[in-house]
């Protein structure tokens, strides 16, 4: 289990900690970049994760569970809530 991808030393931060960054539409649209970037995050740290530890069973960063599939090339994957549908994933957390 990790920590939050926030919390990961990543690069990505959190966003920002004041409410009122979130308001009207604009706070909408920040909060959707926060979560891509939240999610990228995880995206890597997952990467790095398998890549060292390649017969990892299962992979929680924050409050997301990672689904391991093995593929015979290219390793072991990890499949999340958001794969393949990011924007979609970002607007059900922020809808317009």
């Amino acid at each position: 289990m990790l920590p939050y991808s926030s919390e990961l030393g990543l690069g990505f931060d959190g966003g920002a900690w004041c409410g009122n960054a979130y308001d009207g539409a604009g706070g909408r649209a920040y909060g959707r970049e926060v979560v891509k970037e939240s999610v990228d995050t995880a995206e890597m740290a997952s990467k790095l994760t398998m890549a060292e530890l390649p017969g990892l069973e299962s992979l929680h960063i924050g409050g997301s569970v990672g689904n391991i599939t093995r593929v015979e090339v290219g390793g072991p994957q990890v499949l999340w809530p958001w794969s393949g549908r990011v924007e979609e994933y970002a607007l059900e957390a922020w809808p317009l």
